[in-house]
């Protein structure tokens, strides 16, 4: 369980949160624009409020796209060493998107449900206790 209240930041340490209530869900998501944002398998994200996500340090910048969905997202991410920190879903206001690798202590997140496995890569082993949706989620049960 993540340690409230929770730091996060960037790579160069420009921009910096605090996380001031435990998440909601935390998934990996295995789209193609996850993928191309982190230029990795996928990406670990979590559901927080946003009145809990403070930003303490820096002006993170955003960049808007569509997603596999058709939402709209803004992307935050620090204009210095460009980490992404977390982004805003069109389909989810009150909700912040934010990304588990950003956080001082990424550790204490427990992954075990994924998102858009229909574009996993194929040498990604996913354990079977784990859940799996081939697309996106509803995930507003969880926001309780």
């Amino acid at each position: 369980m993540l340690s409230i209240p929770a730091k996060g930041g960037c790579q160069c340490g420009d921009c910096g949160y605090v996380l001031k209530a435990n998440p909601y869900v935390a998934y990996a998501c295995h789209c193609q624009e996850c993928k191309k944002l982190t230029a990795s398998a996928f990406l670990t994200c979590m559901h927080v409020s946003s009145e809990s996500l403070i930003t303490t340090k820096g002006q993170p910048v955003s960049k808007q796209r569509e997603s596999d969905s058709g939402n709209t997202i803004l992307t935050w991410f620090c204009d210095s060493c460009g980490s992404t920190l977390f982004a805003d879903n069109s389909s989810r206001p009150g909700i912040k998107t934010l990304h588990v690798g950003s956080l001082e202590q990424p550790e204490e997140i427990t992954i075990n449900k994924h998102i858009w496995t229909k574009r996993k890569l194929p040498w990604i082993q996913l354990p079977d206790t784990d859940e799996t949706y081939p697309e996106g989620k509803d995930w507003s049960k969880y926001y309780q």
